[in-house]
């Protein structure tokens, strides 16, 4: 046998043996099917933002005490306007201004409050925005001196979304890290990686547009059985935004018009704007739990994270969570607790609060139509699919009807 013969023929023998080896075969793709029965597996564990006021911080206090199927866990936050200004967005993105907060002291006065009231903290430095040592030069000393501070508050816990500021933090402090919302990752091998050089990073913030891809949130959970996945539960901004990094950089400059892409949503159903959205239904927590994820993220909404003060969206998500939607109107669902809709469009539209959310779940998008489908919304939303489109249309008729 000549030569290239010889190593053609090795060649297709070494393939067949490696497909036949690797699991790529008719019966195993068969089983990529994913089957979920909701069940409760461990406590639901809440991140809501660290409130820069006593009275708010002994609110969630009290929310907790009412709770037993879920617990405010985690507060989140970090400096904000104008004390935040000397980073240049490099580190910490901000969400609002609040001047009463006029040193890191002011900070860490609301920190160890809630932590003696037995919450978590998580400091915030998950800005996307890269830098050069230019750039850290002029922000390097500040940098060390908040990780100094976090170290004597007793803080461990640090989300980033720059792996460069994981490097920087890792090599001064061995720090928790959290890889945040913004590192937008959206395969299997992305948190592979990371984990291989970062093996601090003990919790993986799910970028919103994969809330719903049940097969990528189970691999992650079979490859890391021993770290926290959190998922979002109430995040408003546009699926599939292709500027959420520039976003994220809480940059004012060039801004991407979402407004515009949501506006023309609005045209066919304001309610499209809900069904297209990465939300996540307090019922449907237990599927998430099945499959070993029981840490959930709640956005501050009324108001910036900088002055978080209202507490009943977020109560109101709780309260359905331990009882159920029994007595709960379409109206408080759809504008006080989930996704406050109807007042983010042009006036104030109410719903009738005779409508009890009950009439309307039927229409509401089914989580196992996403079991089955999600990890296909990235290549066949708008081509093959529009089930969050019909939803919507069906939502409006109902509530049309109930007028």
């Amino acid at each position: 046998m000549k030569r290239r013969d010889l190593l053609k023929t090795s060649l297709l023998t070494l393939g067949a043996s490696s497909l036949a080896l690797s699991g790529c075969n008719k019966e195993i793709a068969q089983s990529d099917e994913l089957e979920i029965i909701p069940k409760q597996t461990g406590t639901y564990e809440f991140s809501v933002p660290l409130p820069f006021n006593y009275e708010i911080i002994d609110e969630l206090s009290r929310i907790n005490a009412t709770l037993k199927k879920s617990k405010i866990v985690t507060l989140y936050n970090n400096i904000p306007l104008p004390l935040n200004d000397k980073f240049n967005s490099f580190i910490h993105i901000v969400r609002g201004s609040n001047p009463e907060i006029k040193s890191f002291d002011d900070f860490a006065k609301y920190a160890k409050y809630a932590m003696d009231k037995g919450f978590r903290i998580c400091y915030l430095m998950n800005s996307p925005k890269g830098f050069s040592e230019r750039d850290f030069k002029t922000f390097e000393k500040d940098f060390y001196y908040i990780l100094d501070y976090l170290v004597k508050l007793g803080i461990d816990e640090v989300k980033f979304s720059n792996t460069q500021v994981a490097d920087l933090i890792n090599a001064y402090h061995p720090f928790k890290l959290s890889a945040s919302t913004n590192t937008e990752y959206h395969n299997i091998t992305q948190y592979r990686y990371l984990v291989e050089n970062y093996p601090n990073v003990y919790k993986f913030n799910m970028a919103i547009d994969e809330n719903q891809n049940f097969k990528l949130l189970n691999s992650i959970r079979t490859l890391f059985p021993d770290r926290k996945i959190e998922v979002t539960v109430n995040d408003l901004c546009l699926k599939g935004c292709p500027a959420r990094i520039s976003h994220g950089s809480d940059e004012s400059f060039c801004v991407y018009k979402c407004g515009n892409i949501k506006e023309s949503q609005d045209k066919i159903t304001p309610f499209y704007r809900f069904t297209k959205a990465s939300l996540i239904y307090p019922w449907n927590l237990e599927y998430y739990s099945a499959i070993g994820i029981n840490n959930f993220k709640y956005l501050a909404q009324i108001e910036p994270r900088a002055i978080y003060k209202t507490t009943q969206p977020l109560k109101n998500y709780l309260n359905i969570v331990e009882n159920g939607i029994e007595n709960v109107s379409a109206d408080t669902f759809f504008n006080d607790t989930l996704f406050i809709l109807l007042n983010h469009l042009n006036g104030v539209i109410r719903l009738n609060q005779n409508t009890a959310l009950s009439t309307i779940m039927p229409y509401l998008p089914d989580i196992n139509y996403f079991i089955k489908n999600g990890d296909k919304c990235a290549t066949r939303c708008g081509i093959e699919c529009d089930y969050c489109k019909t939803c919507a249309l069906k939502i409006q008729q109902a509530i049309d009807l109930l007028s």
